[in-house]
């Protein structure tokens, strides 16, 4: 005989549950989905901004390469002047570089004073301090300022010499750094040297942004205090 078979009908509450876990697992795939369409799309726009990025990069310096050219060109006659703006050029576009390089909104502190004092003897050198993070426009503003301080110190300062040193010291104080720099073992400081567009630069440069340049001429050589926003972190930096 062949085998027999019997159907019984569902329970109301078997078809409700049955009805229930149809309509879930439709669920899961439909987000599931979503969730994969929408992944992709976000991946497609970081490849396209990372491409972005990547263009603005190259033209940002390009457009120094020109810049620096034409300043070269109109004051070939007067080669120290030229050398001091494009410094100053260069000084802007190093926090741009750290900023684009980590991809992210702010920069280390630490990181964009070691970027502007790379090329300095750093036996005569000495920083200390917290990890804190800088907007991309503070990051510009302060490697300009240490620009114009490192500058300042090779000619008149504690790098005038053999025997002079820099200590940069910084600290967080809620949503604002303190960043000392302190010459000692230089020339005692010349009135002289004391103004010009370097200091009215180093003093206007933060103070668009709420940050505040303090100035002093000690005997025992320049000392000059930064105020800016920060983003702070509590582990600490020493060197």
């Amino acid at each position: 005989m062949p085998p027999a078979y019997s159907f019984a009908l569902l329970s109301a509450t078997d078809a409700i549950n049955l009805i229930l876990y149809l309509v879930a697992g439709a669920a899961i795939i439909w987000v599931a989905h979503i969730y994969r369409a929408a992944l992709q799309e976000l991946q497609e726009q970081k490849s396209h901004n990372e491409l972005l990025t990547r263009e603005l990069n190259h033209r940002s310096k390009n457009s120094l390469a020109v810049i620096s050219s034409i300043v070269n060109q109109s004051l070939k006659h007067d080669t120290e002047s030229s050398q001091k703006i494009i410094g100053r050029l260069a000084a802007m576009r190093h926090g741009d570089e750290l900023i684009q390089s980590g991809n992210q909104p702010a920069a280390p502190l630490e990181a964009v004073i070691r970027r502007e004092l790379e090329f300095y003897d750093h036996s005569r050198l000495k920083m200390a301090g917290a990890e804190v993070q800088v907007s991309g426009a503070i990051a510009r503003s302060v490697c300009m300022v240490i620009h114009e301080l490192a500058t300042n110190a090779v000619k008149y300062g504690a790098w005038s010499n053999t025997t002079g040193i820099v200590t940069i010291i910084w600290q967080t104080n809620g949503s604002t750094a303190s960043i000392d720099w302190k010459e000692t073992g230089g020339p005692p400081p010349a009135a002289k040297n004391r103004a010009g567009f370097g200091t009215f630069l180093i003093e206007r440069l933060l103070s668009q942004y709420g940050g505040d340049v303090q100035l002093t001429w000690p005997l025992s050589g320049l000392v000059c205090t930064l105020t800016v926003p920060v983003r702070v972190q509590e582990n600490e930096v020493r060197t």
